[in-house]
C-alpha cells in the first residue's frame, strides 16, 4: 500500500470510528451510519467496493447475494 492510499484509509477509518461511537450511543441510526460511511468513502476517495470500507454489500436478510 502506498503512502497516499494509507493516508486515505487512515482518515476514513478514523472518521468512521467516531461515527460508530455515535451509533452505539444512540445519536444516529444504522441507516444514518450507512449513509455517512458512503459520504466518507467519497470524501476520502475510496470506492464503496474497497476492502477498507465497512459498507456491507451482501443482503442482510440471507447474508448472501441470492434471495430464495
Amino acid at each position: 500500500m502506498d503512502k497516499a492510499l494509507y493516508e486515505k484509509v487512515r482518515g476514513y477509518r478514523t472518521s468512521l470510528a467516531i461515527v460508530k461511537e455515535m451509533q452505539e450511543s444512540g445519536l444516529i441510526t444504522a441507516h444514518d451510519y450507512a449513509q455517512i460511511s458512503l459520504i466518507l468513502a467519497g470524501k476520502y476517495g475510496l470506492k464503496t467496493s474497497t476492502i477498507f470500507s465497512e459498507i456491507d454489500l451482501l443482503c442482510v436478510e440471507s447474508r448472501g447475494n441470492i434471495r430464495h
